[in-house]
């Protein structure tokens, strides 16, 4: 089997965070046309429903792996220095170098878990934000390790969503 270089690795973990954070934020409007189905009609839905769950999940799988395992083959100071990457950040958010502003991002997105499927039927704006912050930390890593081809990502991240949104749409229309 060929070794795949750890620059590579990086680049599929972070393609795989953007496919499915995409993907969940897409089937997210499908779950609330989902929440209006009868009772009868809602054992049909089970599978969209741990489908759409299962989207978050993996996205904040490959993002703690990144930016949370320290022992992870895809952990972010083993392609950029953690100084760089967080002066970066604070530029990027106009935040003060002296900031824990990446800190404590780090520690509420590694809080968001997806034990309960229910409590994410009512995930709160600021969820949605933090998510916002996750994306926004991969696309600058991304940046940052790939300068040449960045733009790659944010037009993988907008394919994904088109594709995502044909899906929803097909999935309306049969419904």
């Amino acid at each position: 089997m060929k070794k795949i270089d750890k620059k590579t690795r990086l680049n599929q973990a972070c393609e795989n965070f953007v496919m499915n954070l995409t993907f969940y934020r897409s089937w997210s409007q499908l779950g609330d046309d989902l929440k209006n189905i009868s009772t009868k009609e809602s054992q049909k839905t089970i599978f969209w429903k741990s489908a759409k769950n299962s989207f978050l999940d993996s996205a904040l799988f490959y993002w703690r792996g990144i930016f949370i395992d320290t022992s992870s083959k895809h952990y972010f100071t083993n392609y950029i220095d953690e100084h760089e990457f967080k002066n970066r950040f604070y530029e990027k958010n106009h935040l003060s170098n002296h900031s824990q502003a990446f800190e404590y991002y780090l520690q509420q997105i590694k809080k968001l878990q997806v034990n309960d499927y229910t409590q994410l039927e009512n995930l709160e704006d600021s969820t949605f934000k933090l998510l916002d912050t996750a994306l926004n930390t991969i696309l600058l890593l991304h940046d940052l390790v790939f300068p040449e081809t960045n733009y790659m990502l944010v037009d993988y991240l907008n394919n994904q969503l088109t594709l995502a949104n044909q899906e929803y749409k097909e999935f309306n229309l049969k419904h």
